[in-house]
């Protein structure tokens, strides 16, 4: 089934036409300051929404949350709450559930933005939120069908956070990662896809095709030619025989979890 951006809470759709209030200051919040909002750090900026997925990433993970109607789902990073909009609101839509979200920092980086656009949203009987790090928090959750990682972008902790919200993720349950543009977190999914059971997952059911462009095409174009030379795979990197341009990724990934974890301690696959 196909969504539009009208599926998206009204507080989103506000912003998309421009009539939204910010909840510190007056004045309408238009779509040129939601997309730049990025560069907004606190109370000085007099926007909802800032840090966080544009509004067709929302739509993407309104999609997914909807048809997989998670019981319970987990999201890593809360900011101003855009996506955790999109996922509550996938959650209703779809019979009920309980997000369960860490984020230690939002009182102190975002001033509660996030707490106070679910509320105004309505959707707090849905939210469980805990103002700490993963680690106190993911190990003491049930089971989770679904989880949104977009929390620190450094690599070892990123991987902290995987590695928790693994341990929770039944197996048919999907993770996504935003930010994929980072070389960081570009080799978290490269390590995910090499060592785990996981693969991507294409929310619309179409694959993306791979970059174009030049750079591109010379990678895809050196990675043929490196792959046929013998032992190849000893001389060179996985990143260099298989670019990540070649993977149709986009800014935002779906991982579907197929297996539980069942290596062999001495496991490791280069990634």
């Amino acid at each position: 089934m196909r969504y539009s951006l009208s599926d998206l809470p009204p507080l989103l759709q506000r912003v998309v036409d421009g009539t939204t209030e910010s909840p510190t200051a007056g004045g309408p919040i238009s779509q040129r300051d939601l997309e730049a909002g990025g560069e907004a750090r606190g109370p000085e900026r007099p926007a909802a929404f800032f840090d966080h997925i544009n509004l067709d990433e929302a739509l993407e993970l309104y999609a997914v949350v909807r048809t997989l109607a998670p019981k319970h789902s987990l999201e890593i990073g809360f900011c101003s709450g855009v996506s955790g909009l999109a996922i509550l609101q996938a959650l209703h839509d779809a019979g009920g559930g309980i997000h369960h979200v860490c984020d230690p920092f939002q009182t102190t980086y975002a001033g509660r933005r996030g707490l106070d656009n679910v509320a105004a949203a309505g959707f707090s009987a849905l939210l469980d939120f805990h103002e700490d790090y993963p680690e106190m928090v993911v190990p003491r959750l049930p089971p989770i069908q679904f989880c949104f990682i977009d929390a620190s972008h450094l690599f070892d902790l990123s991987i902290l956070d995987f590695v928790l919200a693994d341990k929770r993720l039944e197996v048919g349950g999907i993770l996504a990662l935003h930010d994929l543009w980072m070389p960081a977190l570009q080799a978290v999914v490269r390590y995910v896809l090499s060592n785990r059971s996981y693969r991507i997952h294409h929310s619309s059911g179409v694959v993306p095709q791979p970059a174009r462009g030049l750079k591109a095409e010379a990678k895809r174009w050196v990675a043929a030619v490196l792959r046929r030379l013998p032992r190849a795979e000893q001389y060179f990197t996985s990143s260099v025989l298989q670019p990540w341009e070649s993977l149709g990724i986009t800014n935002l990934v779906f991982l579907e979890k197929t297996d539980g974890d069942e290596r062999d301690w001495k496991t490791h696959r280069p990634f």
